[in-house]
């Protein structure tokens, strides 16, 4: 950088300030050295992981993502068969739900439940043989 100043005199004084700029070139060589940095970290992240086997889910391979958790899923690891995936890709009206969101969940519903059972032979079992005589 390059910066010009004018004295009391009206003289001229030019002042280049190397010191910034060389700190700056060998912070940028310190760093590039030091091969702790990735030149293009964008194509070894995973942007959209499967679901179900945290692969990458890519152009290559048809993928869906569920309308209710917003997760990507190979359409594979959803057993979902090409005439139902075309179906989806061509009216994206129709929501598509996971296994894992499409399914109720059961634990807060049934097993929580507490059923009273009576057994209507129970008053059987109150008496004892012994009370019970046979003539």
């Amino acid at each position: 950088m390059y910066i010009s100043s004018r004295n009391k005199s009206g003289i001229s004084h030019g002042k280049l300030f190397k010191q910034p700029c060389h700190l700056a070139y060998l912070s940028l060589l310190l760093i590039i050295t030091s091969n702790d940095i990735d030149l293009n970290p964008a194509l070894k992240t995973t942007i959209f992981p499967c679901g179900t086997c945290d692969e990458p889910v890519t152009w290559a391979e048809k993928g869906i993502m569920c309308d209710t958790c917003n997760q990507w899923y190979h359409v594979s690891c959803q057993s979902m068969s090409s005439r139902t995936y075309n179906i989806l890709a061509e009216d994206s009206a129709i929501a598509w739900d996971c296994l894992i969101c499409d399914c109720p969940n059961y634990s807060s519903v049934c097993f929580d439940l507490v059923l009273s059972t009576s057994n209507s032979f129970s008053i059987l079992s109150d008496y004892s043989y012994s009370k019970v005589h046979f003539h």
